[in-house]
């Protein structure tokens, strides 16, 4: 299909979206030193998700979540158990099912630690600091969870349970003091007396699963002056005992692996077979020491103890990516369940028992993945995976080497360092590889590991500095180094040939022969003068280094990391291109490194050049030196006819015919392969798509079903040609758009080309029935594919939001749910199924209600955005979702997170945009941010503004932006946007009660504005309103996620009234002013009669209250006291209800009552209430609770009181004016 071209306004796309194509070419086109060629553009911080099995993620959230415990039924996982401390402490949480959210297990004060699920799955023990500070062995029943069982007291602290004897008994690890050992005692499970199995210091204890084996580790004081539970370390090793033999640390079966660092944490395999454990294999946090603070992999070997050596001959297998540190392993069932450390945050993941790297890959097969593998940690996986299934010295040496490179490479020198040494215990004698060369010499391979041994140590060293070590020290040491070396030299025999040229990937490529040892020590030695300030020294040693007389790899990759660096530091260009040439044609390399160097060369050779005729002169001059037919010459035959295209793409046919003879006229995979993805990338560079979608479809095509890299191929492929059909879409181009997502079906497994297909058939009229009709035909020979398993699920949950009756839409999430359960079982980590999921799931909690609901569906939004972190389009539409439904739960302060995280993406349509823009504003206000909310909703209404064709949203947001204004305290400003707003209320947004909401809105704000004409206008047009509409009222949704409380149209109009009140005050209209209060004084009492609300009592006696003040400002004081009477027996009333004694309500009543009675003149027959007990319970309360608003009222209420005092059984209530506060 050759599509629509020239430069459409979607050419123009988002710079993420180009950013995304340029790095997925770059990820199989350019070099790191340290990768291998084909992966060599990846950087330390990228990560490979394509070469083998990724962990899937559990948990989610931005807590830690850890220790998991998985219950296992026939169906596969039923319940999750685990500790989190999303509350701030460390409590246990479970997920049943485990697709659902977690919630806590039970309530307690204290954290809690190492849960463990008992045989049967009934109980649960763990780790209880409630009682103790320093942990208590407690067990709880999974059908009794408040009753706890605390076994253990304040006279030792635990450190561990493991369930014992099936489990009938409970084993215990303490200590009694920070200065002893640890202890392990059998509890019975139901209470007793406690058993003393051994006195060991071990953690990490773990019970076979016949019940008859316990496996740790030994620990040892860090100091012989201090006690093993006040500092320790870890011991060499896994242990493994005997039960009934724990005692006996003689009998220990231990096995020490092969690896570097230090184990801990093991378990067995479900069926006992394997043991799994934790390897701390560097110290990757840079504190000198590699312990449980460090990045872990989780390994397994197998166990049986029927055999001589239990744990021989097979080496150990590397389940996990160091990338990934992986702890706490434990299998169950099928699956391997472990806590990672990703982004910050722990999480529960698993993987299949085998790990990443499935048992059934063979030598072929990995070394085929290792090959095209983007992630060096990924690389170095699939390297020790291999090394595992090789015995013959001569398959394992350059597998040894490779993994030396790689982990020096990540700066990983205490591997690296292992390794080497280890291929020095491998290399006893001649080297290996070369027994049947004729340039085969004695100690190449052990010499070339020594000097990457000296080089690894020196960057511990120079590492070692930031730590603060001492520079002098440095220098001594590295001086010293620099003399070995130098001494070593010496012995050397001397390269006087250039390397001789052999077949293409023929196996003595890129081997070491003893002549490459005396170029070696110099780059070594050229990285340790550089590193002690001596540049030309270190400058000397490199150019006394002749590439053309080296033959391995690895020290023609350090002489170009060392070229790169010094002639970069010089800014000596022609040097380092003319180093990067003779790597780019050197025979000892194979084509693949050909390629990624001479891609460095073409990178170097035209940085800081423009397009244009000196870059073309560049190019030209380079390639007349270039052999025809070599990777370099093809490099630049592609950039000089890149650089001719034009920037307006009009000569985009001539240029691709161009570059198409160069493909077609080199058969070379690897030569197309660099062809294709260099045009790619450029192409993305510059927003060509044309280019793109024709090289992406050539280059795919091209990549054999069964090679390593055809997964690549349609990952890049995917991105492309989908880029193209949301273009189309995007330009409202439907037939085209269709044609391009249903390709992306037919040639991936990916799901949202099925999702794209499907939205652009509904826009072309189709129905859901012909969708349906149309899928069950393209599946009917594999109707239970997880493709067609989604579809349907997605056809399904587009309906939900129509589906009418409860029964109905319950029935149609479950379907859902179910058919997603299978898709997820085949597709554990495709964001699609999580968005979806979580989707399904919050229409169920709008339906029903359900908070449950609502929390697992934001489980799955979470899921999903993590797996969509390299999808920008993917992650805004589930950034909206997650925020809308945070909001929706009351959460706000996550929703403006997740709002202003959605904000930072580009939107398809600027409806979206400005719905972001509102949502974001009302979340802000009630995080009481109401300024930011006003700033959020002014951006809004101005965007709508400049965008005529959003007209029909304004009154929403002039409706935000004023509500804005108000909270942020302006009001005059408010009461102009409101004005607007009632202007704005035409058609379909005029409702009466849109209308009613204005005026009285407009009311409000014009008082709080010091205008109660303008707010008495408004506020007549709203009573009129609800006059005209008895009906009016503002319902709360029928199944609300957070509490709403229902306006009806009684409590509108004692709102009214009371507003309108006010403003009447503010006019002098005093009299209109009491006839709306009376109003709602009538209005209040029958709300009262129907709610019996405590809260409405206080309502009726505020009423009273401002009553009084009218009567007594008209001259009726008889009238007064008989409102603050009134008043006062409704706040009685409340008193009583809620047991309060006194309220700032009634403060203010008695304040006025008191007034009233001492510097009236009525007659004491008018009062019917004993004053000076009123005065004595207010001088109390406000006495006791030292509340500074009330410090007038204090000194108030004390006058007051005397006043009445002496004034009593006079008869009157007193003559003398009225005491002005003192202050």
């Amino acid at each position: 299909m050759s599509g629509r071209r020239g430069l459409h306004p979607r050419w123009l796309r988002p710079r993420w979206l180009r950013a995304s194509l340029a790095l997925a070419a770059l990820a199989l086109v350019g070099l790191v030193a340290s990768g291998s060629p084909r992966a060599a553009a990846q950087q330390a911080s990228s990560e490979d998700e394509l070469a083998t099995r990724v962990p899937v993620r559990l948990t989610a959230g931005a807590s830690d979540e850890l220790m998991g415990a998985l219950a296992t039924g026939p169906d596969g996982p039923r319940a999750l158990y685990f500790v989190s401390d999303a509350r701030g402490t460390k409590d246990l949480y479970v997920q049943k099912p485990v697709q659902s959210a977690a919630k806590q297990l039970f309530d307690a004060l204290g954290d809690v630690a190492a849960p463990r699920l008992s045989p049967d799955g009934r109980s649960i023990a763990y780790i209880g600091y409630t009682r103790d500070a320093t942990g208590d062995a407690c067990v709880r029943a999974l059908a009794d969870l408040e009753t706890e069982r605390c076994l253990t007291g304040p006279d030792t602290a635990e450190l561990e349970v493991v369930w014992l004897d099936g489990g009938a008994r409970l084993g215990v690890l303490s200590r009694t003091g920070m200065q002893a050992g640890f202890v392990l005692r059998s509890f019975p499970a139901a209470g007793g007396t406690p058993t003393v199995l051994a006195k060991r210091d071990a953690i990490g204890l773990a019970r076979s699963p016949d019940g008859r084996w316990l496996a740790f580790v030994t620990v040892t004081p860090r100091q012989d002056q201090v006690g093993v539970a006040f500092a320790s370390r870890v011991g060499k090793g896994v242990h493994v005992a005997r039960l009934s033999e724990v005692s006996n640390a003689a009998a220990d079966l231990v096995y020490t692996p092969p690896l570097p660092g230090v184990s801990g944490f093991p378990a067995f395999s479900p069926d006992g077979r394997y043991l799994y454990f934790s390897q701390y294999l560097n110290d990757t946090n840079g504190d000198g020491v590699i312990d449980g603070s460090d990045h872990s992999v989780i390994e397994r070997v197998r166990f049986d103890p029927s055999r001589r050596d239990p744990f021989g001959p097979e080496p150990p297998e590397q389940l996990t990516s160091a990338r990934w540190d992986c702890h706490y392993p434990s299998a169950s069932g099928e699956t391997l369940l472990m806590t990672c450390s990703r982004r910050g945050s722990l999480d529960l993941y698993t993987l299949p028992l085998d790990g990443a790297v499935p048992d059934a890959w063979d030598a072929p097969r990995l070394r085929g993945e290792l090959e095209v593998a983007r992630d060096l940690s990924t690389r170095l996986l699939l390297a020790n995976r291999l090394l595992a299934k090789l015995d013959a010295p001569a398959a394992r040496l350059p597998v040894l080497r490779q993994i030396v490179w790689m982990h020096l490479s990540l700066g990983e020198f205490e591997a690296a360092i292992y390794y080497a040494h280890s291929i020095e215990r491998e290399t006893a004698g001649p080297s290996s590889t070369q027994a049947a060369s004729a340039q085969a010499a004695p100690g190449a391979d052990a010499r070339w590991a020594g000097l990457m041994v000296e080089l690894a140590e020196h960057r511990r060293a120079d590492r070692g500095l930031a730590r603060g070590e001492l520079s002098s020290a440095y220098i001594r040491q590295e001086r010293a180094r620099l003399d070995r070396i130098r001494a070593a030299e010496g012995e050397l025999p001397t390269a006087t040939r250039s390397v001789r040229p052999t077949t293409r990937d023929a196996s003595p490529l890129g081997e070491c022969r003893p002549t490459d040892i005396p170029g070696l020590a110099k780059l070594v030695q050229s990285e340790i003068l550089d590193d002690l300030g001596d540049k030309a020294g270190a400058l000397a040693a490199l150019r006394a280094v002749s590439l053309e007389q080296l033959s391995d790899r690895y020290t023609l990759r350090l002489a170009g990391e060392r070229a790169a660096h010094l002639y970069g530091l010089l800014a000596d260009r022609p040097a380092w291109l003319a180093a990067l040439r003779t790597l780019a044609l050197h025979p000892a390399l194979g084509e693949a490194e050909h390629i990624a160097q001479a891609h460095a060369f073409t990178v170097t050779l035209l940085a800081g050049l423009a397009r244009g005729r000196a870059r073309g002169a560049a190019i030209e001059r380079a390639r007349a030196t270039a052999p025809d037919g070599s990777a370099l010459a093809l490099l630049l035959d592609v950039e000089a006819a890149l650089n001719d295209l034009r920037p307006d793409g009009s000569n985009e046919d001539a240029v691709r015919a161009r570059i198409f003879d160069l493909y077609k006229a080199d058969h070379d995979p690897e030569h197309r392969r660099a062809l294709a993805l260099t045009t790619i990338n450029d192409a993305a560079r510059r927003g060509n798509e044309y280019l793109e979608y024709q090289f992406t479809t050539t280059w795919a095509s091209g990549v054999r079903h069964a090679d390593p890299e055809r997964k690549y191929a349609e990952s890049l492929y995917r991105t492309v040609v989908l880029e193209r059909a949301y273009g189309e879409l995007s330009d409202g181009h439907l037939k085209e758009a269709a044609a391009y997502f249903f390709q992306a079906t037919r040639n991936t497994d990916a799901l949202d080309p099925h999702i794209g297909f499907i939205e652009t058939r509904l826009a072309e009229g189709q129905s859901i029935a012909a969708l349906r009709a149309f899928y069950a035909e393209r599946f009917k020979d594999a109707p239970a594919a997880p493709e067609h398993r989604f579809v349907e699920a997605y056809l399904t949950a587009r309906g939900l939001a129509g589906v009418a009756g409860d029964d109905a839409h319950a029935s149609a999430v479950a379907e859902v749910e179910r058919l997603l359960r299978e898709v997820s079982k085949a597709m554990p980590r495709r964001l699609e199924v999580r968005h979806l999921w979580g989707y399904t799931l919050q229409q169920a909690a709008l339906r029903t209600g359900s908070r449950a609901q609502a929390a697992s569906a934001l489980r799955h939004y979470e899921l999903a955005l993590d797996l969509a972190r390299d999808r920008p389009r993917a992650r805004a539409a589930i950034l909206e979702a997650l925020g809308e439904l945070q909001a929706s739960l009351g959460e706000h302060r996550a929703a403006v997170a997740s709002f202003v995280r959605r904000a930072r993406l580009p939107f398809p349509r600027p409806a979206s945009e400005l719905a972001l823009r509102l949502s974001l504003a009302r979340s802000l206000f009630h995080t009481r941010a109401p300024c930011r909310g006003r700033e959020e909703a002014a951006g809004a209404l101005a965007f709508l503004d400049a965008r005529p064709a959003l007209g029909g949203y304004r009154a929403s947001a002039l409706d935000r932006l004023a509500f804005a204004h108000l909270t942020c305290g302006e009001p005059a400003e408010a009461a102009r946007r409101y004005a607007e707003l009632e202007r704005a209320l035409t058609g379909a947004a005029g409702t009466p009660i849109n209308r009613f909401k204005a005026a009285l809105a407009l009311g409000s704000a014009s008082l709080a504005a010091g205008e109660p004409a303008k707010a008495a206008e408004a506020l007549r047009r709203a009573r009129a309103l609800l006059d005209a509409h008895p009906d009016l009222e503002a319902r709360a949704p029928e199944h609300a996620l957070v509490g709403r409380f229902p306006y009806p149209h009684a409590r509108y109009a004692v709102l009214v009234d009371g507003l309108l009140a006010s403003a009447l005050v503010g006019t002098g209209d005093r009299d209109g002013a009491g006839r709306a209060l009376a109003r709602r004084l009538d209005g209040l009492e029958t709300i009262f009669k129907r709610s019996d609300a405590d809260e409405d009592l206080l309502d009726i006696a505020r009423t009273h209250l401002r009553l009084a003040a009218l009567a007594r400002a008209a001259g009726r004081p008889t009238e007064a006291v008989a409102q603050l009477e009134a008043g006062l027996a409704r706040a009685d009333a409340y008193d009583e209800r809620t047991g309060s004694t006194v309220t700032p309500t009634r403060l203010e009543l008695i304040r006025a009552y008191a007034e009233a009675r001492l510097f009236g003149d009525l007659p004491a027959k008018t009062y019917h209430r004993d004053l000076a007990a009123d005065l004595s319970s207010a001088l109390d309360f406000v006495a006791r609770f030292r509340n500074p608003d009330w410090r007038e009222d204090r000194l108030r209420f004390a006058l007051y009181l005397t006043l009445a005092r002496l004034h009593a059984g006079t008869g009157v209530a007193g003559a003398a004016s009225a005491p002005q506060a003192q202050r």
